[in-house]
């Protein structure tokens, strides 16, 4: 690759690079990582290599293994299941609260990430961390409309449940079912449906996941501590 240049220096330009590469899975879990292998691939010295190295293993992508080759974290499943569970646990009373502003330019935000999401699955190419960078903005929608985003900005960088979702899009590639997820999470917030809201959200984001996880267990069982 030829050599990095950009506002930005050129660590961060390398980590937001390797760090996209982590999520899309083009880099896999337990695939090694070295600051030789940087230098190499960005055409850069050993600081930057150094950096990137420290700030990937600070970020939660990598782990770095003293006096052993370091290599990309593997996903692991019984901590994104707790993940999950508690997302939609406080996700649920969120989306409680932002049903009760009854603001319909609110609920128009939402249809309008919606069609956004369809406009870009009907690409012949999608772009997975595009689509997925829409599906974070959906959810974020009634986390900061309450004022909420400390708390969505601990669930928003589960690197592992990215990597997962990743992963769905890249092996089914059916955009339609998350795309109709979303929609029926939006006809029962614009309904008041609590218990259909409920519903939506625990098959949306923890039971679509978790059957996700156990098909990979066994599929790709290399990718899993």
């Amino acid at each position: 690759m030829a050599k990095l240049t950009n506002s930005k220096d050129t660590a961060s330009l390398i980590f937001e690079d390797m760090a996209a590469k982590i999520l899309r899975l083009d880099l896999e879990p337990g695939s090694p990582v070295s600051e030789s292998d940087i230098c190499s691939t960005y055409n850069t010295s050993r600081t930057p290599a150094k950096t990137v190295l420290n700030r990937l293993s600070d970020g939660g992508y990598i782990d770095l293994l003293p006096y052993q080759q370091s290599r990309v974290r593997y996903i692991n499943a019984d901590e994104t299941l707790q993940y999950l569970y508690g997302r939609v646990a406080i996700e649920s009373r969120v989306i409680r609260d932002f049903i009760s502003l009854k603001d319909p330019l609110l609920l128009e935000d939402v249809n309008h990430v919606i069609r956004k999401q369809e406009i870009l699955a009907s690409q012949d190419t999608v772009d997975l961390l595009a689509f997925n960078d829409l599906d974070v903005q959906l959810h974020e929608i009634w986390f900061r409309t309450l004022d909420k985003m400390e708390i969505w900005y601990y669930f928003r960088n589960s690197i592992d449940y990215t990597r997962m979702k990743i992963l769905d899009y890249k092996r089914e590639q059916d955009y339609d079912v998350i795309i109709s997820e979303h929609k029926a999470l939006a006809a029962a917030i614009a309904a008041s449906d609590i218990e259909k809201v409920n519903s939506v959200l625990e098959q949306h984001v923890y039971t679509h996941v978790a059957k996700l996880i156990d098909k990979c267990m066994k599929d790709n069982r290399e990718y899993f501590i």
